[in-house]
């Protein structure tokens, strides 16, 4: 997420800067979700939590998506930071790779 009011008057170096910040911190956040996401999983594996109703699913099941989650976001970070580390843009202002209509692919 960017403030296009704020990082357009920076210079190319201050927005990679930018750029490298939010992916950091949003790997920092994937990373969070992981750890208290296991820790979760892990206390209802322990104390046997089922969900209520007719199906009576181990609650473990469903919360477990949440540390997955935050591994994708965690993954999806880790590739951004890699694109500021290269010098390439983030992968939503490359216009090299749109399909569509306007681009005749």
């Amino acid at each position: 997420i960017a403030v296009d009011v704020l990082t357009e008057r920076l210079s190319a170096g201050g927005r990679r800067v930018v750029a490298a910040l939010g992916f950091l911190a949003a790997g920092v956040a994937g990373a969070f979700l992981v750890s208290e996401g296991l820790d979760m999983v892990g206390f209802s594996l322990k104390v046997g939590e089922i969900s209520t109703g007719y199906l009576e699913v181990p609650m473990a099941w469903p919360q477990a998506l949440l540390p997955a989650g935050g591994a994708l976001l965690a993954l999806a970070a880790a590739a951004g930071l890699a694109r500021v580390g290269l010098g390439l843009p983030p992968v939503e202002d490359d216009d090299s790779s749109s399909v569509g209509p306007e681009t005749g692919r």
